[in-house]
């Protein structure tokens, strides 16, 4: 197992992301426990990953003002380990009044919160209600709408 922790460079705290993982044979590995999309997952600060020996390739983002980090590991039998990587801001558009944001986002309602810190993003408009697609088919639409979380989102 790897438990891998990603930090923001100059506050040094634990922040959300989004990650793309691939594996032996190049396929990309999907994590049980977190939200996962085509080729990618999103985690909250720190993540264990329980994989099957062999090489891997990442790449972790979080939003247009961070730069991505790339690199690889391998995991050996017995693997125990713990890993930090840093992301580097290199613009703070909300310090200077301006909120990034998404008015098209086709995910489930439920992961809202973790995606939107993932991707930075300070507003975002979840659709679930798309086509002849509605995510309120086989259950009811939560009774208050998600409106304000971590202070500014």
């Amino acid at each position: 197992k790897l438990v891998l922790t990603v930090l923001d460079e100059k506050t040094k705290l634990p922040i959300a992301c989004r990650m793309h993982l691939v594996g032996p044979r190049t396929r990309p590995r999907k994590v049980q426990g977190v939200p996962y999309w085509s080729d990618h997952f999103v985690f909250k600060g720190s993540i264990t990953l329980k994989l099957p020996v062999g090489d891997y390739t990442f790449e972790i983002e979080r939003g247009p003002e961070y730069l991505n980090r790339e690199g690889n590991f391998r995991i050996e039998q017995f693997a125990d380990d713990v890993k930090e990587v840093t992301l580097k801001r290199f613009a703070d558009m909300s310090a200077e009044g301006w909120w990034c944001g998404d008015l098209f986002i086709r995910r489930p309602a439920g992961d809202a919160e973790l995606l939107m810190m993932a991707d930075d993003l300070h507003v975002g408009q979840f659709v679930t209600w798309w086509n002849d697609k509605s995510d309120w088919v086989r259950r009811s639409p939560p009774k208050k709408p998600l409106t304000n979380f971590e202070g500014n989102r």
